[in-house]
């Protein structure tokens, strides 16, 4: 900061900050991690998933620190340590990162339309979202189209080896998106 900025005024500038607001963004984003944490135990226990806590602290601490990848990508590394700490298939529990993603987007479009609403913006965007959305769950939500679609992207035989191993995250992931699980992990967002 003192090689980028003007030297000179950096005091003047560190005497008007205020300090109690930098100690309310901290509090801030830790009780948000706090709540993150929460949602990703409520998600390990509704599939099943048996971590001790220390290390489940510590899996997810890892995903945190690969939260910058597009789209959250890097945060498939807390499915890789639990294969790797405790012999957790990924399958299984792939479908909670990618859950955490859904209830990111839910509670984001919940955020827009309160945004919305509140500063009287006519705008046929943020209903349409959430309508390609609730399509979305409610296709997430029943096995037939979804399942045949895996079976028709697997049916190649180089390809066959993913069949069951995707029908597995698939039956997670809807699992993980049923309205009250839903509603719990967006809330905690």
């Amino acid at each position: 900061m003192l090689a980028l900025g003007d030297v000179r005024h950096l005091g003047d500038r560190l005497a008007g900050f205020k300090w109690p607001a930098l100690a309310v963004a901290l509090a801030l984003a830790l009780g948000n991690y706090a709540l993150r944490f929460v949602r990703w135990q409520v998600y390990l226990r509704d599939r099943a998933v048996v971590v001790p806590t220390g290390n489940s602290v510590v899996v997810f601490g890892a995903g945190l620190s690969l939260s910058m990848t597009p789209a959250k990508v890097g945060e498939l590394v807390k499915s890789y340590l639990l294969r790797e700490l405790h012999g957790i298939p990924v399958a299984e529990t792939a479908p909670i990162v990618v859950a955490e993603r859904v209830t990111d987007l839910v509670a984001l479009l919940v955020l827009a339309v309160v945004g919305v609403a509140a500063f009287g913006v006519s705008s046929i965007v943020v209903p349409i979202a959430g309508a390609l959305i609730a399509i979305g769950l409610v296709m997430l939500a029943w096995p037939p189209p979804a399942l045949w679609a895996i079976d028709l992207a697997t049916r190649p035989r180089s390809l066959r080896r993913f069949r069951e191993p995707l029908h597995t995250m698939y039956r997670g992931l809807a699992s993980l998106c049923r309205p009250r699980t839903l509603a719990i992990a967006a809330a905690s967002r």
